[in-house]
């Protein structure tokens, strides 16, 4: 049982090859490791800027929806005869028209209340009182 070892030359051009081999595969490691921060922030900035047009083309569209909705609830209310509510919606639609979310939501968190003292119109009007 001989073990024959390979010759100095053999393993001394195995150890030049793997140290001439190490810059090549250090190379694109280490340009990999510095780009990594780069592409976080160039993908934290693209997902802001993506969120920022998710966010306006949603409340372009809760806008359309909302005017919408108070344009149509507008006509109903003035046709059976609720003249108040029909105002209110108005002011609803005019909101949604100009963006104002805000101001949108405040007339929408009344409307239940103009609703009951219009329908509580209609019904003495109704019953004659």
């Amino acid at each position: 049982m001989s073990s024959r070892l390979p010759s100095l030359r053999k393993r001394l051009s195995r150890q030049f090859v793997l140290l001439a081999l190490l810059p090549a595969l250090a190379v694109p490691g280490a340009t990999s490791a510095l780009q990594v921060p780069s592409l976080i922030a160039q993908a934290e900035s693209h997902n802001a800027d993506l969120a920022l047009a998710v966010r306006d083309q949603l409340r372009l569209q809760l806008d359309v929806r909302l005017r919408a909705a108070a344009h149509k609830m507008k006509g109903s209310c003035g046709t059976v005869g609720l003249l108040a509510a029909q105002a209110h919606l108005a002011s609803v639609e005019v909101a949604a028209k100009d963006s104002d979310l805000a101001t949108a939501r405040q007339h929408v968190d009344t409307l239940p209340s103009v609703f009951a003292a219009g329908m509580a119109q209609l019904r003495s009007f109704r019953d004659g009182v």
